[in-house]
């Protein structure tokens, strides 16, 4: 009878690190907004807790993405190891990533293009044929970095019977409380009209993650 050996997780995937020490990146777009122009994702991944962390850039140059890589560092911290697909943005800095993906291997990178996916989902669902703005789009692409973070990774069970869901957000943020309170609706009329929609499609993205099963990657 045949059998088939499962392949070892690479060690880089499950030793003890710091959040993004060991980042998977990613690019996903372009996406418009008002005025016709537009914009592309860049999807940091720490390949240990599945954190993650979006940059925007506005061209696909090596130039845009380095400047995307600095803001990342200057937030998370600099990788040890970076692993990325063999596109030119990325291999024009290949002296700062120690990792490429197999040319002929596109299924290597699949721990964070899965999340490339589930962001996609996210901002599909919310945004639709809306049109917003630069600050709009770049407010929804943060809320939509902090559902990600807050989705269940497992469940822990603890002593007093309850079950927690343990979430990438855990291990890199402290403060877990993660938007702004609930406009109070008696002091409606003073609001501006967009900020009224983005606190809507703010809650619409939210909405997915309500399930306590929703999102396990």
């Amino acid at each position: 009878k045949a059998t088939v050996e499962s392949i070892p997780i690479p060690e880089d995937r499950v030793r003890t690190v710091a959040p993004f020490q060991v980042t998977g990146v990613d690019l996903d777009g372009p996406m418009y907004f008002r005025g016709g122009k537009k914009v592309w994702i860049v999807l940091y991944t720490c390949a240990v807790y599945k954190a993650v962390h979006l940059e925007f850039i506005h061209s696909l140059s090596t130039e845009g993405f380095l400047r995307s890589l600095r803001r990342f560092i200057a937030i998370r911290g600099r990788p040890a190891t970076i692993y990325s697909d063999n596109g030119p943005n990325f291999v024009g800095c290949n002296n700062l990533f120690r990792q490429f993906n197999p040319p002929t291997a596109a299924w290597w990178g699949g721990w964070w293009e899965r999340l490339i996916g589930m962001m996609k989902r996210l901002l599909r669902s919310v945004l639709g044929n809306k049109i917003v703005d630069y600050e709009e789009l770049l407010t929804l692409i943060c809320e939509a970095e902090s559902v990600m973070n807050q989705r269940p990774l497992t469940h822990n069970e603890e002593a007093g019977g309850g079950v927690l869901a343990l979430s990438p957000g855990q291990f890199i943020q402290d403060n877990l409380i993660v938007y702004l309170p609930e406009a109070d609706l008696v002091e409606e009329k003073l609001l501006r009209q967009r900020f009224q929609q983005v606190q809507m499609l703010r809650e619409e993205l939210r909405a997915p993650r309500m399930s306590p099963t929703a999102h396990i990657q």
